[in-house]
């Protein structure tokens, strides 16, 4: 079999299509795969009909490890194969797709990780290996090996337990309730995990791949266990593999959450937990006395956010595989739903779950009461700035901010006023803006974003209205910026 073949799966492809009767179908490709997308459009396209219809989304909305339904909805596809890593996030899109996975095949040389396994079970005592537990984790490329993988194990007659990516849908994120709460424990990005939080700290994790943004969610996520990572392409194990570093990062960024003040609510996924999560966002950040936007970028990139600098932090709404990134080339600090929620809520408090999963972390806030209480103000000192900062809202600002949303619910049409006096109004996060008017024109706007736009050094173009003496239509410079004919020439 020709090694393209095998590696994308193309007969298993075409089968699915040809049975199913599929007339227009989307094929989906990660960002790593772009380069062969159009040689297995050619293989799959020329094995059936001509009466059936192809078409390759490449510009994702969001991350390419999600779904993208909403392309495939626009291209009217009867469903959807996804090549690459996934995510396996339940989508909240209205269109139910059939879906296929093709996860790209790497080859594994068995006989030689047999022997390395058991060169690295021969270093650990047997006292350990008596108390331990093993979990294996594989990457998505090696799942056609999950048998031989199993077996690999089973002759060292260790305790295992090697989880099996199964098939994924939808709905089956909708099944789950929050009184479901250990099950959903067991599932994360697709992998299936049957121990019990009692157990995290006897488990040792055997990844078989590399260090990719699975291994490093994973371990954020279960920071309890200890790891060794089997690196394929060097045929060895690294032990002792952990996370701490990372955490250090973003136990900084949370201080940074914790000092800003305008937040930008960043949505980058279809999930289903997604607006739940929004929602207790927008409620957290706004009983502490900050502000937000929602802000819906598309692909994240320096250059987006660069435009949007009146945002001192931003929370970053996303799949497990995407939840961390690297903002050293960021102007803002960029944090996880749950750091944000660390950052504004007391009951929050660290305990070493680190939830990167939207729906475990929806359930995590819709147990959790809302402890905020009207006048409860706290003074906390920031370890970044060293300033004094304050967490909450008092009795009157509480009040001052529930009758503006009151406000604004039953008037949808600004105030107008006359004559030299002032008006207020607030927009739909209750930001009180006090306009100043002079006859019938507004020339200034006074709120927590004007005081921030005052303070820029630059603001752009200005009109300069008034400061500029009034001349006739003159002749312009004629030619061009090398040599206009109204210079001298040399």
């Amino acid at each position: 079999m020709d090694l393209f073949y095998w590696r994308f799966d193309i007969e298993s492809s075409v089968r699915w299509i040809t049975e199913n009767n599929f007339q227009r179908v989307a094929l989906q490709f990660c960002e790593d795969l772009y380069k062969d997308s159009i040689k297995i459009y050619l293989e799959i396209k020329n094995k059936l009909p001509p009466s059936t219809e192809l078409a390759i989304i490449a510009d994702n909305k969001y991350n390419s490890c999600c779904l993208d339904e909403i392309n495939a909805e626009h291209l009217r596809s009867d469903c959807l194969i996804h090549y690459g890593e996934a995510c396996f996030s339940p989508n909240s899109y209205k269109t139910k797709f059939p879906v296929k996975y093709v996860f790209p095949k790497k080859s594994l040389n068995l006989s030689t990780f047999g022997e390395n396994l058991k060169k690295f079970m021969t270093k650990n005592p047997e006292e350990m290996i008596a108390t331990t537990r093993y979990v294996v984790v594989y990457g998505l490329a090696y799942h056609y090996l999950r048998d031989e993988i199993t077996s690999c194990f089973k002759e060292l007659n260790v305790l295992f337990h090697c989880p099996i990516i199964e098939e994924y849908s939808a709905d089956d994120g909708d099944n789950q309730t929050a009184t479901d709460e250990h099950k959903f424990h067991q599932h994360f990005v697709g992998r299936n995990f049957k121990f019990s939080a009692e157990d995290r700290k006897t488990i040792k994790i055997i990844y078989i791949g590399g260090e990719d943004s699975f291994i490093t969610s994973l371990l954020m996520r279960l920071n309890e266990c200890s790891c060794a990572i089997y690196k394929v392409e060097e045929d060895s194990f690294v032990d002792g593999w952990s996370c701490n570093k990372l955490l250090k990062k973003r136990y900084y960024m949370v201080e940074k959450a914790r000092d800003a003040n305008f937040i930008g609510i960043i949505v980058s996924t279809f999930s289903n937990f997604s607006t739940q999560v929004i929602e207790k966002l927008k409620t957290s950040i706004r009983q502490v006395g900050k502000r937000y936007r929602i802000y819906s970028p598309g692909s994240l990139n320096p250059a987006k956010l660069a435009n949007v600098s009146e945002f001192d932090a931003f929370v970053y709404v996303s799949c497990p595989l995407n939840a961390f990134i690297d903002c050293s080339d960021y102007l803002q600090p960029i944090v996880t739903p749950y750091e944000m929620l660390l950052a504004c809520k007391r009951t929050f408090a660290w305990t070493g779950d680190y939830l990167l999963d939207l729906g475990e972390l929806a359930r995590k806030v819709n147990a959790d009461d809302d402890d905020t209480l009207v006048g409860d103000v706290t003074m906390d000192v920031s370890l970044i700035t060293g300033r004094t900062r304050k967490i909450g809202l008092g009795e009157y600002e509480q009040q001052q901010q529930q009758q503006r949303h009151r406000n604004n619910k039953n008037n949808n049409k600004r105030s107008c006023c006359h004559g030299d006096e002032s008006c207020c109004h607030s927009d739909e996060d209750g930001d009180v803006k006090e306009i100043a008017c002079l006859g019938s024109r507004s020339i200034a706007a006074q709120s927590s974003y004007g005081e921030h736009w005052s303070a820029r050094s630059w603001r752009g173009l200005e009109m300069k209205l008034g400061e500029t003496d009034v001349v006739a239509v003159v002749d312009g410079c004629t030619g061009i910026p090398t040599s206009y004919q109204h210079e001298c020439k040399q």
